[in-house]
Order: C-alpha cells, then sequence, then structure tokens
C-alpha cells in the first residue's frame, strides 16, 4: 500500500473513538491545551506524538507520560476536537463521518455527561477518533451544538 490512503467511497465512514466514555474524562485537564478549542486532522507520527504529549502530560501527572500508541498513518488517520474551556459535565461527542462529493464531513456536538452535576470547576474536554486514511478529499469539521444560553 502506498503512503496515501485511497479515495473513500461516498456516505458513511466507520469511526472507532480513540478515547472511551472511561478515558475521556482522564483527558481533560491538558495544562497546554487547556481552554483551546480545536479541530485537528493527524497523519503523521510526529503530529500525533505530539498531541498525545499535551494530551497526557498535567501538573498532576509529569514525565514518563504514556507511551504513544501506535497508528498505522498508512491505513488510518486522526480527528481531535475539542470544545474548549467548559464547566465540570459537559463532553464532545462525535455523531457522523461521511464522505459529501468533495469533502470529508465530521459532525459533533458539545454533549451532556448525565452523571455529572455542574460544578465551579472547568475542564476542556477532548476526543480523538481513528477514521480510514483519505488524502484526496479536505476535511471539514462542523459543530453542531446548541447554543448555551
Amino acid at each position: 500500500m502506498s503512503d496515501r490512503g485511497s479515495p473513500l467511497s461516498r456516505g458513511s465512514v466507520p469511526f472507532n473513538l480513540w478515547l472511551t466514555p472511561d478515558w475521556r474524562g482522564y483527558f481533560t485537564h491538558p495544562p497546554q491545551l487547556q481552554g483551546k478549542r480545536f479541530e485537528l486532522v493527524v497523519r503523521d507520527e510526529r503530529s500525533w506524538a505530539e498531541l498525545w504529549h499535551q494530551l497526557t502530560t498535567s501538573a498532576n501527572r509529569p514525565a514518563p507520560h504514556f507511551p504513544v500508541p501506535p497508528i498505522d498513518f498508512t491505513r488510518e488517520m486522526l480527528v481531535a476536537i475539542s470544545i474548549g474551556l467548559h464547566s465540570d459535565g459537559y463532553t464532545v461527542e462525535l455523531d457522523d463521518v461521511r464522505v459529501d462529493t468533495d469533502r470529508i464531513v465530521i459532525r459533533y456536538h458539545r454533549g451532556w455527561d448525565i452523571g455529572q452535576s455542574l460544578t465551579d470547576s472547568f475542564r476542556t474536554p477532548v476526543i480523538v477518533a481513528r477514521i480510514p486514511r483519505d488524502d484526496d478529499h479536505p476535511v471539514t469539521f462542523v459543530d453542531e451544538s446548541t447554543p448555551l444560553t
């Protein structure tokens, strides 16, 4: 297989959440990312290692860090989303990954962890998912969150 991913067919694309609900809370206080909103596509090991380092570093967990999980970037790529600084209880949920005519569309929204109560604590919810690699379609992120009132 070449270094470029094959173009994906139009329609839904399978995705695997890298952070399960149990792990999701673990990655809520990365100091380098605290309060930062981002939508990233990660297509190489170096970028993944940098993001992983930022996600797994905190004042409570100094080096050594968790080893970087291996990803076969010839077959997969990662999407990472942060919705910025929010009160405890908010999450980011990945709804759909779909190939439209000319792009890959990643739909997500700000969610609420029903098991959490609203507190004065803040965190930066982050989610990472693996999707099949495709270098022929640009990736567009669509935030379908309901505006906060």
